[in-house]
């Protein structure tokens, strides 16, 4: 009798024994944009001309710009417009990740559109971004210690 139960809790317990394996995945690809206009002032809620809330936003992929959607995303249209802790506004973007250097397009009005490039660490499932372009000027890098931690940049517009 002590066979099968000594034999039925090896068996339970080779069951419960588990190798631990670390499947945490890192996705750290926003990049934040304060638009200010000539005199430093945060154009998001101050121009009558631009619906910050009505940006598109285009991934550009193999060549042909696609306008981005995603309905089962926090963010559906590729961006938000948050409020940082001192009140200021600024837009969040989730930029395009395929591809070697991805290209977004921000589309502010019918003749305005900016495009952000980023370069991205892809390991696994994991990915994050490490430089960003604005208008094809080096905006933020990871290894520049006077980037900020986070990837925030102040882009002067006239809108």
């Amino acid at each position: 009798m002590k066979t099968p139960i000594l034999l039925l809790l090896l068996i339970v317990s080779g069951f419960s024994c588990k190798k631990s394996t670390d499947n945490a995945v890192v996705i750290d690809i926003n990049v934040d944009i304060q638009l200010v206009d000539d005199q430093d002032k945060n154009l998001i809620d101050q121009v009558p001309s631009v619906d910050f809330n009505d940006l598109k936003i285009y991934y550009v992929v193999n060549g042909k710009k696609d306008l981005f959607y995603n309905g089962n995303y926090g963010y559906p249209k590729g961006y938000g417009i948050l409020e940082s802790l001192n009140g200021d506004k600024y837009l969040r973007l989730f930029p395009n990740t395929k591809g070697e250097m991805p290209v977004t397009l921000i589309q502010f009005n019918e003749t305005d559109i900016d495009t952000v490039k980023c370069e991205f660490y892809k390991k696994e499932s994991n990915i994050i971004c490490t430089k960003v372009w604005y208008n094809n000027v080096l905006k933020w890098d990871v290894a520049d210690k006077n980037s900020s931690e986070t990837r925030e940049i102040t882009i002067v517009k006239d809108l």
